[in-house]
């Protein structure tokens, strides 16, 4: 696909990038520095989201999991505008922020990420609490501290048995679970925990909580959450002192405002090059984008779409072909506590303890990657250099995989 571009100077090229998380930084920090590029993000921090359900635990605080976005997108010649895009116009070239600036663009690159989902249900944005940043988790946390100093009994109701949901679980058992009073109760919808990666995970997850009083509902589906209550659509009804809804995103209402979505809530279309079929001067990365084959919400997906987004648009204003979006195969990690901790690659499934500290090391390494000046930077780099050697062995060759199921760090499961 070859599309001509305006014959003007790099520096007078506009690309506005509206999002500065994973998949906009890494658009933003893809284009060189002579090119007018503009972030719009309201946010000040950048925000490593995978690692969020640590700050239950108080292993991490929001702190840790935050990046000074000035300072990168100034260290990369780039302009950054603290402001909500309100309004995107197609036609016009233009996006919209919520005080009213105007801003121009030749091309646009979309990173808006998703917002918190509770599909309509009665009370549940009131009287729940969403697990989607940094901040919320530490309010979890917050919250979860001064029950447990007030009283002996405390209940607990995760909806979602998801991603969110598991490790959710994980890190409250980690902090609280010696807590005699605790009690809680997972909700997930289908019929069994993890619907979306391999089913031989559940058993390991149930198998870890034996004797604990933790409860799944699975195939339940929540019919409205109430101030202590939360009743399923079955009738029954749970007592609750404090409900976290991980029931999953949507796409913020931009997408469809803008005519890039079909419906409210649904993602945007875009084409193999991460382009707006009706509008080819959009790309969209990350959660935002819709591919014809549905990819699961990764950082590391959203981390690849960005540095083709900006490739594709910095193509498309210099008249070169636009490259394919091809996803690159990667683990997904899944942390349960301190009890175990899953790598998921493809039909493959393998659990140990040792996953929990590869998804440090990404997270260390990530962290190094967006901005080298992070202080532990130089350590994040050997840390990973560790850790990728074991993530090589538990993946990789039969001969290294038999190797470490021979010395027990990690199990196969099937």
């Amino acid at each position: 696909m070859l599309l001509v571009g305006k014959k003007r100077s790099r520096s007078n090229r506009r690309v506005v990038v509206v999002g500065a998380n994973f998949a906009g930084l890494c658009a933003a920090r893809a284009i060189p520095a002579g090119w007018a590029v503009t972030l719009l993000d309201p946010n000040p921090f950048f925000e490593f989201l995978p690692n969020i359900h640590e700050v239950v635990s108080q292993r991490k605080s929001p702190q840790s999991l935050r990046l000074d976005k000035a300072g990168i997108i100034k260290r990369l010649g780039h302009k950054w505008i603290p402001q909500r895009a309100a309004a995107i116009l197609p036609d016009k070239k233009q996006v919209v922020c919520d005080f009213g600036n105007v801003f121009e663009y030749d091309a646009l690159i979309l990173a808006v990420g998703g917002v918190n989902n509770t599909f309509g249900i009665e009370g549940a944005a009131r009287y729940s609490m969403p697990f989607k940043s940094p901040d919320h988790c530490a309010a979890i946390n917050r919250r979860l501290e001064n029950l447990v100093h007030r009283q002996k009994g405390i209940r607990v109701v995760i909806v979602g048995g998801g991603l969110e949901g598991v490790e959710a679980l994980g890190e409250i058992l980690r902090r609280f679970g010696r807590h005699p009073g605790l009690k809680i109760s997972v909700v997930e919808g289908q019929d069994r925990l993890l619907p979306e990666a391999p089913p031989v995970i559940d058993p390991e997850v149930r198998r870890h909580c034996r004797g604990l009083a933790v409860e799944f509902l699975t195939g339940e589906k929540v019919a409205e959450v109430r101030e202590g209550t939360v009743v399923l659509a079955s009738g029954k009804s749970l007592e609750t002192d404090i409900t976290l809804w991980t029931g999953g995103a949507k796409a913020p209402d931009l997408l469809y405002e803008s005519g890039l979505a079909q419906r409210p809530g649904a993602w945007a279309k875009v084409d193999k090059y991460l382009a707006s079929p009706a509008h080819p001067a959009i790309f969209v990365a990350g959660d935002a984008a819709q591919l014809d084959s549905a990819l699961p919400k990764q950082a590391y997906h959203a981390m690849d779409m960005g540095r083709l987004a900006a490739q594709n648009a910095m193509n498309l204003l210099d008249g070169k072909a636009l490259k394919t979006y091809s996803p690159s195969l990667k683990p997904a990690l899944i942390s349960f506590g301190e009890m175990d901790a899953f790598a998921v690659s493809g039909s493959k499934v393998f659990a140990g303890t040792i996953f929990n500290a590869a998804k440090e090391a990404v997270y260390q390494l990530v962290m190094a990657r967006m901005d080298s000046s992070w202080p532990p930077a130089r350590a994040a780099r050997a840390s990973w250099r560790g850790v990728q050697g074991a993530l090589n062995l538990a993946l990789g060759s039969d001969f290294s995989l038999k190797r470490l199921l021979a010395s027990g760090k990690i199990r196969a499961l099937r």
